[in-house]
């Protein structure tokens, strides 16, 4: 879990920073890599809306990618805070 929570961030920006520059098969990758760390711990709906942003760079609709972004940034705020509060616990 801690691992995730210091790569998160990393995560987000490479995606904001592709996003931003429109290049799309950084987006793909970077979402790919995202999803896929977010599943590992369960986070499912971080994961979900990481799996829409990344069908959306491959379909080369660059609006509908940016459009996830703040979905993306609203539940990576909401993750983080669940899985401190899950290792605060013991978890």
């Amino acid at each position: 879990v801690d691992m995730y929570l210091q790569e998160l961030p990393a995560q987000l920006t490479t995606v904001e920073v592709a996003l931003r520059s429109g290049d799309l098969i950084r987006v793909a990758e970077a979402t790919h890599r995202a999803k896929g760390s977010a599943a590992n711990l369960g986070v499912q709906r971080l994961g979900w809306l990481f799996s829409q942003m990344e069908h959306a760079a491959r379909r080369s609709d660059l609006t509908a990618a940016r459009a996830m972004l703040s979905l993306v940034f609203t539940e990576a705020h909401t993750a983080t805070r669940i899985l401190e509060e899950f290792e605060q616990a013991g978890g």
